[in-house]
């Protein structure tokens, strides 16, 4: 269970390196993006973009709307970690956006522009998405579980690398090769969460059968019943096909359990060690009363002290009943002392 937390521990290292043919760095220079972003790309008519409205001729009187959707997916590349992977084409990008503005402002029609740079800043999200998704996968070394799609990710991710170094930077080409780099390491990060998981759960469900070896359900109901109850959202999650949520919470699930199985089974040794020492102390008292026969034996004969059996010392007390008087008293020492202790387990 240890080493597999520790494992997954790299998975939420987000790693700032960029991923494809080359990492970009501060101190390098960033790749090249198109230098004149105000001239419409020559692309095909059938050139399309999840953004259909966009491609579309658009009416002045929406490109407020128009713009705003543009912004969105700006805001998408950037949660997406476009500055850390792509922060050139990120700047050129929104040099062209601000071009348009200005453009749109003056009354021209910018509706081609518009559509390029949506696709543009499309691809750009599903390019950051998929180098976060290479750098997990290489630092948890799990390339291995799915080399097939793990290789195909890295093939278009250096497709993407290499259309940025373009002078004339293909939307098209650009949001084809992006998207299909995410979902090529996607497969893999899915293939290999699931597995994870299974390795997960088989783990936690060891460290539940150790607490229930030790009754940990009845000593301590409520942590067990609540870690029974992780373990479970952990098979809902997997069964909604989200197998890393679903590893986080076998684990979290795993690790409760085990800290139930060492709680109760420490208090089970402290208990057993009393009871060992009690043992210990009727064995001695036994050992004692039996030596002090030898030494001094009881004869029938009057003893200093002792008076005759039918003496009588006392006057004789009356009582209605006599077994209504009696105490409840263990039958020997050592059963009292075992009784206590479980008395006190129970109440802990």
């Amino acid at each position: 269970m240890k080493k597999l937390k520790l494992i997954l521990f790299g998975a939420s290292l987000f790693m700032l390196a960029s991923c494809g043919s080359k990492a970009p760095d501060e101190t390098e220079s960033t790749p090249t993006a198109p230098a004149a972003v105000e001239q419409v790309e020559d692309t095909d008519t059938t050139e399309t973009t999840d953004n259909t409205d966009t491609a579309e001729s658009t009416d002045p009187a929406d490109i407020d709307a128009v713009l705003a959707k543009i912004e969105d997916l700006r805001n998408k590349a950037i949660e997406s970690g476009a500055k850390d992977f792509a922060p050139g084409i990120l700047d050129e990008l929104d040099e062209t956006l601000a071009s348009i503005k200005e453009r749109a402002a003056k009354g021209e029609d910018v509706t081609a522009d518009l559509a390029r740079l949506s696709m543009l800043y499309d691809a750009l999200t599903s390019y950051s998405k998929a180098c976060v998704l290479k750098n997990k996968i290489d630092d948890m070394e799990l390339a291995q579980l799915d080399q097939k799609d793990y290789d195909a990710g890295v093939l278009y991710l250096n497709e993407c690398d290499e259309l940025f170094e373009e002078e004339e930077l293909s939307a098209v080409k650009l949001q084809d090769a992006s998207k299909k780099a995410y979902a090529s390491l996607n497969t893999v990060y899915f293939v290999a969460f699931k597995k994870l998981a299974k390795d997960a759960r088989a783990a936690a469900f060891e460290a539940k059968r150790d607490a229930d070896s030790v009754k940990a359900g009845v000593s301590q109901k409520e942590r067990y019943n609540e870690a029974v109850e992780i373990f479970k959202n952990g098979d809902s999650s997997y069964a909604m096909q989200n197998p890393e949520r679903a590893c986080d919470l076998y684990i979290e699930a795993g690790e409760l359990f085990d800290e139930l199985y060492e709680d109760v089974s420490e208090k089970r040794a402290a208990a057993q060690a009393a009871i060992d020492a009690a043992k210990a102390k009727v064995a001695e008292s036994e050992k004692a009363a039996l030596q002090a026969d030898k030494d001094l034996p009881i004869t029938d004969e009057n003893l200093a002290g002792i008076e005759d059996e039918d003496a009588v010392l006392l006057e004789e007390d009356e009582y209605d009943d006599p077994e209504e008087a009696e105490a409840d008293i263990a039958e020997t020492f050592e059963e009292e002392v075992i009784n206590a202790v479980v008395d006190y387990l129970e109440a802990k």
